[in-house]
């Protein structure tokens, strides 16, 4: 069976100098994953370019403006999310000190934020934990991040 290509999406890993991943929290309206702490995603708009969509994302859902040259793409991938459909996902990780108060939530989305260790939150999804969108697959992302990005940007 030959399956079609669906919409790309973006995801962004956001990251502090206390070597700290940012979650959002899923508002309780929302079709897919109510109330469970996600990465900034989106899918991208047609004629978009993929930066140009986690730029946009984390603007509108977290009030957050970052400039393109501090938008770093590290991996992408192709998931199968349907029995006929691909959806390619597209990472990139930007770095950011804001505190917990300082964004603008968009609140039809998200209802809180939360910067969580790294090491913290790879627990929490080998526990299975039921709060977290699935991000399994995104483990060894997480570790490339703390041991390879997070030391030489704090270390330089």
């Amino acid at each position: 069976m030959e399956r079609k290509i669906g919409r790309n999406e973006i995801a962004v890993f956001i990251l502090n100098s206390d070597q700290e991943l940012l979650l959002q929290k899923r508002s309780a309206n929302k079709k897919h994953y109510p109330n469970c702490w996600a990465l900034c995603t989106g899918h991208v708009e047609p004629g978009e370019s993929l930066s140009d969509a986690a730029l946009r994302e984390m603007k509108e859902e977290l009030g957050i403006i970052v400039n393109l040259s501090e938008l770093h793409s590290f991996a992408n991938g192709k998931f199968d999310i349907h029995e006929d459909e691909w959806q390619g996902t597209y990472f990139y990780y930007t770095f950011c000190n804001f505190n917990e108060s300082d964004f603008i939530l968009q609140t039809d989305e998200l209802s809180e934020v939360r910067w969580v260790p790294i090491d913290w939150l790879i627990e929490q999804i080998l526990k299975q934990d039921s709060t977290m969108v699935t991000l399994r697959n995104k483990i060894p992302m997480l570790k490339y991040l703390k041991e390879n990005i997070l030391f030489c940007e704090i270390k330089n």
